[in-house]
C-alpha cells in the first residue's frame, strides 16, 4: 500500500540506527543485515517524525546506503568486469500466449518494461531484447558478456523453496521459460552489476550465516558483483522512472550506491503527495 504510516520508520531508526549514529563517519555506509532486517527498508527510515512523504526526513537524504550479505565480502577488493557489452537487457511485458512452466493467465501485462528498457539500453552501449526474444537461452548466452545485466518481469521469491525463486522469461523449444535460482547458479556472470526489476526480487528463504537466500543471493553466487533487488512488490510505471534515473547516474561516473540514492532522491523532488511515497 503506498499510503503505508510513516512513525514505524522512525521507530525502527530509533531503535537500530540512532544508538550508533555517534559512531558513523562517513556518508557511505555499508550494512549488513541479518534475519528480518535483511527485508528493512533502510534508506526509508526517518531521523525525526515527519507528517508527509515530500519533506519525511529519510536517512537517504544522510547516508549513501549498500548492503552485502558478509563482511569479509566488503573486504575483497572489486573486481571490474572486462566485459564487451555495458548493459544487457531482457525484459518481458505481456504474457499472453507465453509458453512457460509458469501459469501465464496468473501474470498481469507490464506496460512500462518497454519503456523501461529502452531508457536503460539509451545511456552507453546498450542492447535489449525484449517479449519473444527475452528467453532463458538469451540470458544463458549474452548475460556472461555483460558489465550490466538487467532483468525486468514478474519475479517470484520462494522463502520455503529457496532454489525454486523464479523469473518469467519467454519459453521456447528448448528451454519452458521460467528462470530458477538453481539455473542461474549454473550460468558464469562477469557482471559488475546485476538488476533484478520484479516485484521483491531481494526476499527469499533465511538461511543461518549466510543471510537471505533468493534471487539476488544466486546473481551473487553465480559470479555478478554486486544486485540491485526490491524489497516488495512494485509499481512498474514508477520502476521505470526510477531506473532512467539510476542508469544515467551510472552513465555519469557515479558509484552503483550513489546512483542509486540521487536516483531515489530525483524522484521524491519530481512528485508529490501520494506519488512520493517511499513506496515508489
Amino acid at each position: 500500500d503506498p499510503a503505508f504510516a510513516l512513525p514505524p520508520l522512525h521507530a525502527l531508526y530509533r531503535d537500530v540506527v540512532e544508538p550508533l549514529w555517534a559512531h558513523v563517519s562517513t556518508e557511505a555506509v555499508t550494512i549488513i543485515p541479518d534475519a528480518e532486517l535483511a527485508m528493512a527498508p533502510f534508506a526509508a527510515l526517518l531521523t525525526n517524525l515527519a507528517d508527509d512523504f515530500e519533506t519525511a526526513p529519510y536517512l537517504l537524504h544522510e547516508w549513501t546506503i549498500s548492503t552485502e550479505l558478509a563482511a569479509a565480502l566488503i573486504a575483497a577488493a572489486p573486481v571490474s568486469s572486462d566485459a564487451e557489452i555495458d548493459v544487457v537487457a531482457l525484459g518481458l511485458g505481456t504474457f499472453d500466449g507465453t509458453r512457460s512452466t509458469w501459469n501465464a493467465d496468473a501474470l498481469s501485462p507490464l506496460p512500462h518494461v518497454s519503456r523501461e528498457l529502452a531508457t536503460v539500453t539509451s545511456h552507453g552501449n546498450g542492447v535489449a531484447y525484449e517479449d519473444d526474444e527475452a528467453t532463458e537461452a538469451r540470458f544463458r548466452e549474452i548475460g556472461p558478456q555483460a558489465r550490466v545485466v538487467h532483468l525486468a518481469s514478474h519475479a517470484e521469491a520462494r522463502p520455503e523453496l529457496p532454489l525454486y525463486s523464479r523469473i518469467a522469461l519467454h519459453g521456447t523449444g528448448s528451454d519452458d521459460g521460467t528462470l530458477h535460482l538453481y539455473e542461474i547458479l549454473n550460468t558464469p556472470l562477469h557482471a559488475d552489476l546485476v538488476v533484478l526489476s520484479g516485484c521483491a526480487t531481494a526476499d527469499g528463504g533465511r538461511q543461518g550465516g549466510e543471510g537471505v537466500v533468493g534471487l539476488q543471493y544466486g546473481m551473487r553466487a553465480a559470479g555478478s558483483s554486486a544486485t540491485l533487488a526490491t524489497l516488495w512488490p512494485v509499481a512498474d510505471d514508477a520502476t521505470a522512472v526510477l531506473m532512467d534515473h539510476f542508469y544515467k547516474g551510472l552513465a555519469d561516473g557515479l558509484g552503483k550506491d550513489e546512483a542509486l540514492r540521487q536516483a531515489q532522491l530525483a524522484y521524491l523532488g519530481d512528485h508529490e503527495g501520494l506519488a512520493a511515497s517511499p513506496f515508489f
